[in-house]
């Protein structure tokens, strides 16, 4: 195990609100707001080092999740170790804005009888698809783009062709 963070790493937080709240992080911060911690021996983000100390050694495949929702809070009672992927879908991010959408746009359950999933992952309806439903708007633009490339494609084997006979 690594040497104690000490005294110099505790007096830049914040730690007036008690146990359960937020402790900021007053020190250095990187872009991205999580707090910087630099010192001979011990140096990295300060929320891994600070539940590194209270809690132990973060799993191999895991991150640490802030429960808060704040990067600069280095209290372990508000991290938790979890995989990327959970990491990504309690956040506000659009694959969590996505994987929280249950229905179709035409109200379809999404489930994993009615589910189809293209090469890039996205979600498909089945119900929609057997039907025959008529198309999104989104899904009309991207269809009409596609047949768009497939015209140009055909015309440029064309050309290719009547060069190559030339």
């Amino acid at each position: 195990m690594s040497a104690p963070l000490g005294d110099l790493f505790w007096s830049k937080v914040d730690r007036d609100g008690g146990p359960d709240a937020c402790w900021p992080w007053r020190a250095s911060r990187f872009p991205n707001g999580y707090g910087q911690f630099r010192r001979p021996g011990r140096s990295g983000c300060a929320h891994r080092l600070a539940y590194e100390e209270a809690v132990g050694t973060i799993p191999e495949g895991l991150e640490l999740d802030h429960l808060c929702r704040n990067r600069g809070c280095v209290n372990p009672r508000h991290l938790e170790a979890v995989t990327h992927r959970e990491n990504l879908l309690r956040g506000d991010t659009i694959a969590a804005r996505r994987a929280a959408v249950t229905h179709c746009p035409k109200g379809h359950e999404y489930t994993p009888s009615n589910t189809s999933r293209s090469s890039r992952g996205q979600r498909g309806c089945l119900a929609c698809s057997r039907k025959g439903e008529p198309m999104t708007k989104a899904q009309a633009g991207r269809l009409g783009a596609l047949e768009g490339h497939r015209r140009k494609n055909a015309r440029i084997a064309a050309v290719e062709k009547v060069e190559a006979a030339a």
